[in-house]
């Protein structure tokens, strides 16, 4: 996968977020060798409701993550990493 392909994949993915979080925040997205999301993190103060939440488990799912959410200083830390095979 080319470096630009691979930059693609990044943008769609922080896209995805941009779906679900309303509020700033700040991410981490790093790749496989193939491409994939292996792993992302995602820091933010925002108030998650029912929907945020329903999306980022729909949205783990549907890129072959996990999702986590933990408590990170005064905000929240969701973290997806690719689900083992």
């Amino acid at each position: 996968m080319t470096t630009a392909e691979m930059e693609l994949q990044k943008r769609r993915f922080k896209e995805v977020l941009d779906e679900i979080f309303s509020e700033p925040y700040t991410s981490k997205i790093a790749l496989d060798d193939d491409g994939n999301v292996a792993e992302a993190r995602i820091n933010t103060k925002e108030i998650l409701d029912d929907v945020q939440l329903t999306a980022i488990g729909y949205k783990a799912e549907e890129w072959s993550l996990k999702a986590q959410l933990s408590r990170s200083g005064a905000g929240i830390k969701v973290e997806f990493k690719l689900k083992e095979v």
